[in-house]
This record gives structure tokens, C-alpha cells and sequence, in this order.
């Protein structure tokens, strides 16, 4: 399934809101995408302002900013049908 630009941030970002602390590697498991697209995406929503993140024995652990949780809000708002299924249908 390709998915657009939204779509994958409100998988990652509800993701976060869910998990509270994760790394990349446990992103791209859970969500079923290639390592290296956890890594890009949540560097992309670190920089963005919308994750935030700390580094612990060389993992970085991310976590979702007040900024983060507020986009996420618009774009359940903004796209409710999209949101409902997407997040029925991946998170785990």
C-alpha cells in the first residue's frame, strides 16, 4: 500500500502518542516498514518539532512533543475517515 504524506505522519505520530517512548527499530517493526524508513521518519518529525528524542547506551528513544500531539489532533480533525482507519488498522 503506498501511502501519502499524511498518512504516514499520522501513523507515526499516533504511534508515538500510544507508545509514549520508542526507538526507530521498534517503529519500523511494529508498523511493518523497512528500518531505514523508522530512522528517516522519525529524524523527519524530530526536525519538524513533532518528536523529540534522548539518547541512552547509543539507542535514540523518541517521544511525541506537545507540537506533535497538536498536528496530530488537526489531521484527526482535518481527516477524520483516514485517521479512524489507518489507526484501527496498524497500530499495535
Amino acid at each position: 500500500m503506498t501511502m501519502e504524506y499524511n498518512e504516514r505522519k499520522i501513523l507515526v505520530l499516533e504511534y508515538a502518542r500510544v507508545h509514549n517512548e520508542f526507538s526507530a527499530a521498534e517503529l519500523a517493526r511494529d508498523q511493518g516498514i523497512p528500518g531505514k524508513h523508522g530512522k528517516i521518519y522519525c529524524l523527519k518529525y524530530l526536525r519538524q518539532g513533532l518528536l523529540e528524542r534522548r539518547k541512552e547506551q547509543g539507542v535514540y528513544w523518541y517521544t511525541l512533543t506537545k507540537k506533535g500531539l497538536e498536528r496530530l489532533q488537526f489531521l484527526a480533525d482535518t481527516m477524520p475517515e483516514i485517521f479512524t482507519t489507518l489507526t484501527s488498522q496498524r497500530l499495535t
